[in-house]
């Protein structure tokens, strides 16, 4: 459960809309997701969209809390046949959810557990009668009817009561689903055999009727087991973060407490080896964390006293104080996990053909059960054929594995993503990453380090290296340029005594001008500021360009003293990133505001096919529009940056690395936040992998329906070389085949694990 947004709801102002993810409980197929929708959209005043994950059980609202208070929510999805759980504010957000869920399997175990007691010796019974292992004089008296009665009802009305109140509930929204072909079924092969059974003459099919109701129920169980297995990654990522802190009072003493009660401004101490709780400061304190869970990266960093720290990382050394800045319920950790939850409660777009199709797919089997019936009653003038080809019919058409073939893989994929630092915006992402055919990075901070090093020192005149170095860096400290920031730290390297300054300007685009304390006039800027360059210098220029180097130039009062060469080396990983994307298939990008020959010298270095130079935003944006209009497929563009964000957003997918900016990060589909771009491809490939499994899952499903509703109606009985058993397919047999559909389609999906 998870809350975006909280605020005490008043009845005046303006509109205010909150969004909140709910559990729902009872629902058995994709239909039943429909009518949760439908009782919460049309019934409830103020609400503006509600969404209805079946796969995760959980719906997503969009709602106006001055005119939809909570337990109006719950009664709309209760008279929808439903069970919608509530928050509990004075307890932990997932308890409420665990307990709800654990009673509605320990309900639905006890029925399966009564389904079976009841309808094994019902089966063995009757099988035992049908084949000639019972005596005639035992199997043909009155009272062996009256055992298999009494062992078939309490299976028809107490383990199949959540099918009748189910259909019941559907009928009555106008939505029929999975209930209503279950208890058709079920009860026409019951009542059919009471009907025979007082008339003392006819095949009796009590067996039939038990055995529908208890294999859908243990397939549905099954089915629920399995679920519960593709949620995994999320609960793993909360179970990083410890329930309880050591929290540090006024006199100093630390007292065990739990998470949610923590406040920011409160301090927490973190032993050797525990989890961090939460997102602070540290207010005393050196150790060494571990950020892998957060970022991927292996290596952990050093930390000491005003580094921030995040909760789900490990500290591995010493004990720290932490100043609490954030509740752990807006940690960095929670945000990853309310963003997966959120993302994977999305509906991705091939979706769209399941739903539409499962809207109107009951009514249509119902209908083609009703055309079997008269069929087969016109064609052989018995009541008992007919009626078993319909219940056949009835029962092995469920809808349920249409339902689950795209939420069971979007929340098993987006699960194993989070796992490994991936994580997607929504379903919506999933789907575009698996259409991707190019890739755009941009340069700085995404290729390269963006922590640009002094490479070269190109002096003039009678200059030296040293003197060069000392005027730059001293005129260059009071800048927060990356370039001045190289500049300084070479100085610092080198040991050279830097020059305090009586007047500093600086100009937009690296122009600084100083005047030191040693009474020199110092002028660095771009080669373009200047207005004549010594002979040979735009030679030299050129070669540090086209070595991949920015270049500024040094003046004083006099003239040119020098020029400063400045490289960003491209990741380690960089190449090897643009090497699995060209084997995947693709063509790779750069989209840089940097100069024509430094993005030529990086481009080259790293095998990119299409290079593009001294972009601003809307330049990177309208390459993106050309390339959609180039490339048969997607277009991704990689970034971390402000001036990324029109690029990302204009983009099939965005893809925000790092840290990154916030604009950059909230218009991108996928957030890397590891700066290792290996995790490109590992995205796009996991995309194409969660997209081919919900192809094969609906595939099947479909295959599955197409396949053996002809079967069930009796097709093949016009072909005497057929197996029997499918000539006439057992309404038992029936509901066995749907079971499996449903938990093939659900085990395929735990592949993405």
């Amino acid at each position: 459960m998870n809350r975006e947004r909280g605020s005490s709801a008043d009845q005046h102002g303006p509109a205010r809309t909150e969004e909140i993810d709910l559990p729902v409980i009872g629902m058995y197929c994709a239909n039943c997701a429909k009518a949760v929708e439908r009782a919460l959209k049309k019934k409830v005043k103020g609400v503006e969209d509600a969404t209805v994950n079946y796969a995760a059980e959980q719906v997503h609202l969009k709602y106006d809390p001055r005119l939809v208070p909570m337990d109006k929510l719950a009664n709309a999805v209760h008279e929808a046949g439903y069970r919608l759980v509530l928050p509990d504010p004075d307890d932990d957000p997932g308890n409420a959810e665990a307990v709800a869920r654990r009673e509605e399997i320990a309900k639905q175990k006890k029925a399966l557990s009564v389904g079976l007691a009841f309808t094994i010796p019902l089966f063995i019974l009757s099988m035992g009668r049908d084949w000639g292992m019972v005596p005639a004089v035992l199997g043909d008296h009155f009272l062996y009817n009256i055992v298999l009665f009494l062992l078939a009802t309490p299976v028809q009305f107490y383990t199949g009561k959540g099918y009748y109140l189910g259909a019941w509930h559907s009928l009555r929204n106008r939505n029929a689903n999975m209930d209503v072909l279950v208890a058709l079924g079920s009860t026409t092969a019951y009542v059919y055999s009471v009907i025979v059974m007082v008339a003392g003459t006819g095949h009796l099919y009590f067996e039939a009727a038990a055995m529908i109701i208890t294999l859908i129920k243990l397939g549905k169980w099954l089915e629920i087991r399995a679920k519960g297995k593709a949620g995994t990654a999320i609960q793993d990522l909360m179970k990083r973060v410890p329930p309880t802190v050591h929290l540090i009072d006024e006199m100093g003493e630390y007292h065990d407490m739990p998470l949610n009660a923590v406040r920011p401004g409160d301090m927490v101490r973190v032993k050797p080896g525990e989890t961090i709780p939460v997102d602070g400061v540290i207010d005393s304190g050196t150790t060494s964390i571990d950020v892998s869970l957060l970022t991927g990266e292996s290596t952990p960093y050093d930390a000491e006293t005003g580094d921030e720290v995040y909760g789900g990382t490990i500290n591995q050394q010493g004990a720290i104080n932490v100043k609490v800045m954030k509740p752990g319920s807006d940690s960095a950790i929670a945000r990853i996990v309310k963003r997966v939850k959120a993302a994977q409660g999305s509906k991705a777009p091939i979706q769209r053909l399941a739903d539409r199709v499962a809207a109107v797919f009951v009514p249509v089997i119902v209908g083609v059960a009703l055309l079997t019936l008269v069929v087969w009653l016109v064609l052989t003038g018995s009541i008992e054929t007919a009626l078993v080809r319909m219940v056949a019919v009835l029962v092995i058409a469920c809808p349920c594995a249409m339902g689950l073939a795209t939420p069971t893989a979007i929340i098993t994929g987006m699960g194993a993503g989070a796992k490994k630092g991936i994580l997607y915006r929504d379903a919506e992402a999933v789907e575009a990453g698996a259409k991707i055919r190019l890739v755009a990075f941009d340069k700085t901070g995404t290729l390269t380090l963006g922590e640009p090093e002094l490479s070269t020192l190109h002096v003039v005149g009678k200059t030296k290296t040293r003197e060069l170095l000392e005027l730059a860096a001293s005129a260059l400290k009071s800048s927060s340029h990356p370039l001045a920031s190289a500049a300084v730290k070479m100085g610092k390297e080198k040991g050279i005594i830097f020059h305090d300054s009586a007047m500093f300007e600086e100009e937009a685009g690296f122009g600084v001008r100083t005047m030191l304390d040693n009474g020199r006039l110092i002028h660095i800027g771009r080669p373009e500021a200047f207005e004549e360059l010594p002979g040979g210098m735009e030679n030299a220029i050129s070669e540090m360009r086209e070595n991949g180097e920015t270049v500024s130039v040094v003046a004083d009062r006099y003239g040119i003293i020098g020029v400063l060469g400045f490289r960003d080396k491209p990741r380690d990983e960089a190449r090897d990133t643009v090497q699995q994307l060209r084997q995947m298939g693709m063509r790779t990008a750069m989209l840089s505001g940097d100069h024509k020959a430094i993005v030529n010298s990086i481009g080259q270095e790293l095998g990119l096919d299409y290079l593009h130079s001294e972009q601003h935003p809307e330049d990177k944006e309208a390459a993106v529009l050309a390339y959609r209009k180039k490339i048969r497929g997607g277009v991704a563009v990689v970034g971390d940056g402000i001036n990324d964000a029109p690029a990302l957003a204009r983009a099939d997918l965005g893809i925000a690395i790092g840290s990154g900016a916030d604009v950059a990060i909230e218009v991108a589909g996928i957030s890397l936040p590891s700066d290792d771009l290996r995790n490109v491809p590992r995205a796009i490939k996991l995309s194409r992998k969660t997209v081919a499994v919900i192809r094969q899952n609906l595939f099947w499903a479909f295959a599955y329906n197409v396949a053996l509703v002809p079967v069930a109606a009796g097709v093949l009985a016009i072909f005497p070389a057929a197996p029997a058993m499918l000539q006439q397919l057992h309404p038992a047999l029936a509901a066995g085949a749907m079971a499996i559909s449903s938990i093939t389609v659900v085990m395929n999906s735990l592949r993405l694990r």
